[in-house]
């Protein structure tokens, strides 16, 4: 552009963009449903219900991505819903695995004081 006789050309979707990002996007979600769909869960955490299968994903994605404590109280709630509705079977106990990476992360946030900019 610094030079005399360049030119640019802007496209803001008035006339068809070259790279058709939407049929993409939209093989994309095609090919992911297809192999979700050829995935077998038959392997999955065999032994468990679907309820206790949910529990246990639900409690392993909080203690994951560092919401541990909410983590320990989901597990006691499951905990305490299981024992009211088992009466005198075995209540349900999830496998609350420690996630150090999580639990370090959140250690640091709640550590690191909050610092305001100066204007």
């Amino acid at each position: 552009m610094k030079k005399t006789h360049e030119h640019l050309r802007v496209n803001f979707g008035q006339t068809p963009f070259v790279y058709d990002i939407d049929k993409v996007m939209r093989e994309e979600r095609e090919a992911i449903r297809a192999d979700i769909q050829r995935t077998s869960s038959s392997t999955l955490h065999t032994g468990l219900d679907e309820n206790s299968l949910i529990h246990q994903l639900i409690a392993q994605y909080l203690g994951h991505d560092g919401y541990v404590e909410t983590a320990r109280a989901f597990a006691s709630e499951v905990r305490e819903e299981s024992r009211t509705l088992a009466g005198n079977e075995k209540a349900e106990e999830l496998d609350l695995e420690e996630d150090m990476d999580a639990e370090n992360r959140q250690r640091q946030f709640f550590l690191v004081p909050y610092v305001r900019e100066r204007s």
